[in-house]
């Protein structure tokens, strides 16, 4: 919920501005105008922000340094962003078709920054961007997932070793997410909603539900989202096997 702003801020907070956010405020638009080769403005209006500072805060009494601040990261940022882009423009790399790993070049400029053609985050790029093998994981996510596989087998060893015994960790988390939809349809009313049933069954016109894992969602834990007639339960790799019940809206999607 929007604030109204503040008509006038206490002495403390002008104060505050005064001192540390008005001095810095020119400098801050050279650097970001230098970074990105165009004049820029920084516009932020300390009355709007102040009403959302919490009482005897350090954004309340300090309000020109949180100013300042925030300002100065987003320069950082700009910069960082700014070098990446040119890192690429030189070379880089990607996967073939015929699934060979390829270094790339600028034809105007070849020979420069030779040492990033196949820097971690490129060659992370190029595989998440190449044809993958049939299944619903990218990459990234495949990783993610063999990584949880492997921290579950040390778990498993110690295990063993405390009991010297064999014991067998099953997750089978897919299993559970697929229940915990069969779950919140029969909440909804599908089994006796004939118009609901129907209204899934036109939007799932490809009579397929699939579960995988991606790299982003806008849910917090999980969601259900429709492509092309296909009906996915997804996640992404920091939530796999967490919350599986909490996915947002279904019955809206349709």
């Amino acid at each position: 919920m929007s604030l109204p702003p503040a008509e006038k801020l206490p002495l403390y907070a002008s104060g505050d501005i005064r001192e540390k956010w008005d001095p810095k405020k020119p400098e801050y638009e050279t650097e970001i105008s230098d970074i990105l080769g165009e004049p820029w403005i920084i516009d932020i209006d300390p009355h709007k922000i102040w009403p959302y500072a919490e009482e005897d805060s350090w954004a309340e009494r300090y309000t020109g340094e949180v100013m300042r601040d925030y300002v100065k990261v987003a320069i950082f940022n700009f910069g960082t962003f700014v070098n990446n882009l040119g890192e690429t423009d030189y070379c880089s790399c990607e996967v073939s078709p015929d699934g060979e790993q390829v270094m790339i070049f600028h034809t105007e400029k070849l020979g420069i920054n030779i040492n990033n053609a196949l820097m971690t985050d490129f060659v992370k790029e190029a595989l998440d961007a190449a044809p993958a093998d049939p299944g619903p994981m990218s990459y990234r996510v495949r990783m993610e997932t063999l990584k949880c596989q492997e921290r579950i087998g040390e778990k498993q060893e110690k295990l063993n070793a405390m009991l010297q015994k064999e014991v067998t960790f099953d997750p089978n988390w897919i299993r559970w997410y697929f229940g915990a939809l069969v779950s919140r349809m029969n909440g909804d009313g599908f089994g006796t909603n004939d118009v609901l049933r129907e209204g899934f069954l036109e939007a799932v016109e490809k009579n397929t539900i699939v579960f995988r894992v991606v790299d982003k969602i806008d849910e917090t834990y999980n969601e259900y989202v429709l492509e092309d007639g296909v009906f996915y339960i997804q996640t992404t790799p920091s939530r796999f096997g967490v919350k599986i019940d909490r996915t947002g809206p279904l019955v809206e999607i349709l």
